[in-house]
Order: C-alpha cells, then sequence, then structure tokens
C-alpha cells in the first residue's frame, strides 16, 4: 500500500495523546490488528460495518480518509473492546453527495487506554496520527453510490420551532459538545452549526429525543487547529416531512438553508481553551 501509516506529530499538536501513550514505545512491526471485512478494493456504501481482529491490549479506533492528498483522518465511533479479538462497528464513508467509485482508506489503531481513546474520539478530526500508536496496515475500498430517497411521507404540518434549553447565549463549548433541545411532533429536529467567520452549515449527528420531546444534540465546534475564543452559530430546523429531514445529511454541508425552514432561534458559542488538546 503506498499510503503512510506511520505519521509523524510535529511541534505541540496532540501533545495530550503523545503524553499518555509515550511509555509504549515506538509502534512495532507487527501489525496490531486485521480488518477482515470490507476486503480491499470492494465496495462499501455511505454506512458500512466493518469488521476487524485485534491482536494487542487495548482500546481499537477505527479510522477513516479519503484515499487523496492532504487528507483528514475520521475517527468512527467508539466501541470499547479492551480484550483482542474480533470486533465489528459501524464505519462512514463520505455523505449523500460522495461520487460513485471515489476510493477511502480505512484502518484500526489500538489506543492504549481508555483515557487515549476518548481524546482521540472528542477531537474526531486528524491531519496527523501519533506515531506511538499500533496500527492495523490500510485497506482501499470504493464508494458505491446511493439515490437519495423518493418517498414522499408527510407527517401533520409542523409549526412549532425546536428551541434549545437549560443553555444560555454566548455560553463556552467544548469541541465537542452535548446541548439540549426541546421539540414535539413525530420528526426529530436536526442541527446545523457554523463559524461565524464561514459561511457554511454543516448537518451534526442525529439527536436523541424521548417521548416528551426533550433531545440530546451532540455538537461539533471546530477541530484540533480551531483556535480558543472562535465563535459558532447554531439552528435547529424542524423538518416537515420525513423527506425533508433525510435531505440533511450527517456531515454535509450547505450555504443556504432550505426555502421556508423551520427554524429555532440562532445561539451563539464561544469554544473554550481548556479543551483543545495539542494547543500550544
Amino acid at each position: 500500500m503506498r499510503r503512510i501509516v506511520t505519521l509523524e506529530v510535529c511541534g505541540a499538536s496532540l501533545f495530550t495523546v503523545a503524553l499518555l501513550t509515550a511509555g509504549i514505545g515506538r509502534a512495532e512491526t507487527k501489525s496490531a490488528a486485521t480488518i477482515i471485512s470490507p476486503q480491499a478494493n470492494s465496495i462499501v456504501g455511505r454506512v458500512t460495518e466493518v469488521v476487524y481482529e485485534t491482536t494487542q491490549p487495548g482500546v481499537p479506533l477505527v479510522l477513516v480518509a479519503a484515499d487523496q492528498e492532504n487528507t483528514e483522518w475520521w475517527v468512527q465511533p467508539l466501541a470499547k473492546s479492551p480484550e483482542p479479538g474480533r470486533h465489528t462497528v459501524k464505519a462512514y464513508f463520505g455523505n449523500s453527495q460522495t461520487p460513485q467509485g471515489k476510493p477511502f482508506l480505512m484502518m484500526v489503531m489500538v489506543a492504549p487506554n481508555e483515557r487515549t481513546a476518548e481524546i482521540m474520539t472528542k477531537q474526531q478530526v486528524f491531519t496527523q496520527l501519533p506515531k506511538y500508536l499500533l496500527t492495523s496496515e490500510p485497506v482501499r475500498v470504493l464508494r458505491k453510490l446511493e439515490a437519495e430517497p423518493t418517498a414522499e411521507l408527510v407527517t401533520a404540518p409542523a409549526t412549532v420551532a425546536a428551541e434549545f434549553v437549560q443553555v444560555e447565549n454566548r455560553s463556552l463549548v467544548a469541541r465537542r459538545q452535548e446541548l439540549r433541545g426541546r421539540l414535539q411532533g413525530d420528526i426529530d429536529p436536526v442541527i446545523l452549526v457554523r463559524a461565524v467567520a464561514d459561511s457554511m452549515w454543516w448537518v451534526q449527528d442525529r439527536v436523541k429525543r424521548n417521548a416528551n420531546g426533550d433531545f440530546t444534540a451532540s455538537v461539533r465546534f471546530g477541530n484540533e487547529k480551531t483556535a480558543a475564543g472562535s465563535e459558532f452559530h447554531v439552528i435547529a430546523v424542524t423538518p416537515r416531512s420525513t423527506s425533508e429531514a433525510a435531505s440533511f445529511t450527517v456531515g454535509q454541508s450547505m450555504k443556504d438553508l432550505p426555502d421556508e425552514a423551520i427554524l429555532s432561534d440562532q445561539m451563539t458559542f464561544v469554544l473554550k481553551s481548556d479543551e483543545l488538546i495539542g494547543a500550544e
């Protein structure tokens, strides 16, 4: 495989991860894990189960990156599996606009402990990876084309916008922060974030909502390079139908919001400094 597996850490980047892993030495030549499925050059969907087997103790993390120059590695949802053996986790390859045949790389990195794994999962996106962690060999896969849903399954028209609760405007937030809100109805709200200095809205992970309409949203504010004090806008969209809800894909960016969208009040948040991993 032509892609680099062991990546150097420059300057203070990933300083916290480096400290937590400094005692385990350099990566060994033998692989710490093996990806069993999908196999090399196979076709994957936007969401695909990755089956892998670990040979070393630790907390495995599945990472996915587009196979291109200056790529970013995305940490997939954390499955705490400290014992060596075979494991399965869902991984995400692009979004609904990803073209057919686009290549991706995936690999398994084994963190020595849960603290290191949680730090990497919270940071989520890496342009460089710590060189001291053991990894599998990267596997190259190709994305298949997935058509957008066409069925118009309309519920009763929504007339009430979602609202955020238990939080004040211009509150300090971590890079990954839980926000709470409330929305009555049959369809979950969609959370979007944009940096004040940027014009693009980014669709966040699906909310978790109970029968009373109370929801919790896991919101990402920037990446490891985002400066402390950066400001972000957050809104909640109330979809009027299931097809409108399906038009928002997690990880998708958009400049303009849909016409006549039902929006919550816009909130502003400020990234706090003590959550910046690797800050100088």
